[in-house]
């Protein structure tokens, strides 16, 4: 979505009608056609992100048949897969700083995630107490790693995730 990306480069103050427009080479007509307003168009990059970085994830991975151990490996990928602009929270965390509603969605997808990884820890064989901690390590390696760590390192990348996993 181009005002993600936009909102990824310049921040939410950016992201106006005009200049999306343009970046879109639509008039502002065709751009008010889909919605109502700036606040709409804020509302839909919020919904989409929070569908396209979590709930889409959380779904592909839960129709997989593999073990939960093996999800987990894939989900701690995921960020290495995905464009900055689709994965990143970073441009929306300082947008919630601001927008009670932003930091809301947030909280929110904050919380699934770490729901989602340790209920996989949980299947992995941890008690729930031990699940719910390593869930938070999980979710920060998740959220940093692509930040600290190129896709191409798979040694440091296996050996952080066999930490993880306990193994």
């Amino acid at each position: 979505m181009a005002g993600l990306d936009l909102l990824w480069e310049e921040g939410v103050d950016a992201v106006k009608v005009a200049p999306l427009a343009a970046r879109l080479g639509v008039t502002k007509g065709s751009f008010y056609w889909h919605f109502k307003d700036r606040e709409a168009l804020l509302d839909a990059m919020l919904a989409h992100w929070r569908r396209r970085a979590t709930m889409d994830i959380i779904d592909r991975l839960d129709r997989s048949t593999e073990s939960p151990e093996a999800r987990l490996r894939n989900l701690f990928r995921v960020p290495f897969t995905m464009s900055a602009a689709e994965w990143a929270a970073d441009p929306l965390r300082v947008w919630g700083r601001r927008d009670p509603k932003v930091r809301a969605v947030l909280d929110e997808i904050d919380q699934i995630r770490l729901r989602y990884v340790s209920r996989l820890l949980e299947h992995c064989g941890f008690s729930p107490d031990e699940a719910a901690a390593r869930g938070v390590m999980a979710y920060c390696y998740i959220r940093v790693a692509v930040t600290l760590v190129d896709h191409d390192q798979g040694q440091i990348m296996d050996r952080c995730e066999k930490i993880l996993l306990g193994a």
